[in-house]
């Protein structure tokens, strides 16, 4: 895991792939612009102003997660496959950053409850399956719960639950009905990504901040 020494880190890791991060960043043909995801040359473009106004820190970590997301569907998926919308990156972003800030996750262990938006799912671990021995984690929306299973490392049980995530997310914030319409595993980029780089740790310590210029000296 990374050490956390600035409101936005110089590189993140994706799945392996390298990314530089270029912040802050001037958009020359675009103003309203705030981030831009470049696969091909593995970087990712922050500004920290949009029509002379300075940008939060939280819609400016959203932002940097909203531009990760597109480095981990382009791991998973070709263009050819591609067929994720910003509509539902923007909803993924900000409802899977709502949910690391607003709940004590990835220390170890299995909370019992999570804030998804405005809902609270409760969590059964260690949930046992009766028909399937080899059954990891569940999940159902419309009551609000998530199953997780004794299989497996608190690493693999983690990864579980960042699925669970990323399907309740899908389902609140993306009008879907189940993160498997994405055609692959979004919860598998997610998980890794956040452990990898500690983006946990990173937008919880500025969630509540303002913008770099006022908050800078507040950090610690």
């Amino acid at each position: 895991m990374k050490r956390i020494s600035s409101v936005i880190p110089k590189e993140v890791d994706i799945m392996g792939r390298i990314y530089r991060v270029v912040f802050p960043y001037t958009f020359a043909t675009n103003s309203t612009y705030v981030g831009i995801h470049d696969n091909c040359e593995r970087c990712i473009k922050l500004t920290d102003m949009v029509e002379g106004e300075k940008i939060p820190i939280p819609i400016l970590h959203t932002t940097f997660l909203h531009e990760i997301l597109h480095g981990i569907v382009s791991f998973f998926t070709t263009e050819e496959t591609y067929a994720v919308t910003e509509e539902v990156i923007d909803g993924l972003a900000s409802g899977i950053y709502q949910v690391i800030v607003e709940n004590n996750l990835y220390r170890g262990e299995i909370p019992k409850q999570l804030k998804v938006g405005a809902y609270i799912y409760n969590i059964a671990y260690p949930y046992k399956f009766i028909d399937e021995d080899d059954a990891a984690m569940s999940i159902n929306n419309a009551c609000g719960k998530i199953f997780i299973s004794n299989l497996g490392t608190m690493d693999f049980k983690l990864c579980r639950l960042t699925n669970a995530i990323c399907n309740a997310v899908y389902c609140i914030y993306c009008g879907g009905r189940s993160i498997s319409e994405l055609n692959f595993n979004i919860g598998e980029g997610v998980y890794n990504t956040i452990r990898v780089n500690g983006l946990d740790k990173l937008f919880k310590k500025y969630s509540y901040k303002g913008v770099i210029g006022n908050a800078s000296k507040k950090v610690r």
